[in-house]
């Protein structure tokens, strides 16, 4: 697979045996400074000159994750040279995981798949979230970890609410392969939570 993009802000995706794009990925507002191929997670990262980093996945050609590079080129409001106020360039070390980026100077993100440690007034999760709900008949937010971890979150004050685990019942197993959610949904009156996992 090919990846192009340029000042047009948008990334084309292409086979070199046809001669049209196989799909067209859209979402920065400035033209576009850098792409790369994150090969261990089968992603593209891309970088415009407004300083914001887009994560796309290959399966789904969807956008995973999006934030702004603030740091890079010293501060903007005081920076007098226009090429301090934007990237220039971006490459994704697969080596070392990181995004590097730079204008005038060069910056790296490490790319991090867990955290190791939490403070003691951490109260979020600890595992990677696979599923998102809203519960608006109670006000709440519900997310789910590949651990099992059900978390509900006041929407009001954006406070936790109730914490609890889900662990698959032995008689429903079908397999002895350790139990990793997939995927979770509400049902229509919001009261029963359904689990999908790797079996």
């Amino acid at each position: 697979m090919i990846v192009s993009s340029g000042p047009e802000r948008d990334i084309f995706l292409w086979n070199p045996f046809i001669s049209h794009p196989l799909a067209v990925l859209s979402g920065h507002l400035t033209p576009i400074v850098g792409i790369a191929f994150n090969t261990q997670d089968n992603q593209v990262i891309s970088m415009s000159a407004d300083k914001c980093v887009k994560i796309w996945d290959m399966r789904t050609l969807k956008l995973f994750q999006s934030f702004a590079g603030d740091g890079i080129g010293g501060d903007v409001g005081s920076s007098t040279h226009g090429y301090e106020r934007t990237f220039t360039a971006m490459t994704y070390d697969n080596k070392n995981q990181r995004i590097v980026a730079a204008s005038n100077r060069v910056q790296a993100w490490p790319i991090r798949r867990s955290i190791p440690n939490f403070s003691p007034e951490y109260r979020g999760h600890a595992d990677q979230i696979v599923s998102l709900h809203v519960a608006a008949l109670f006000d709440q937010v519900l997310t789910f970890d590949i651990g099992g971890c059900v978390q509900l979150w006041n929407l009001s004050t954006g406070e936790p609410d109730f914490l609890f685990n889900i662990k698959p019942q032995e008689d429903l197993r079908c397999s002895d392969t350790p139990f990793v959610p997939t995927c979770a949904c509400l049902d229509t009156f919001q009261r029963r939570f359904i689990v999908g996992d790797n079996h």
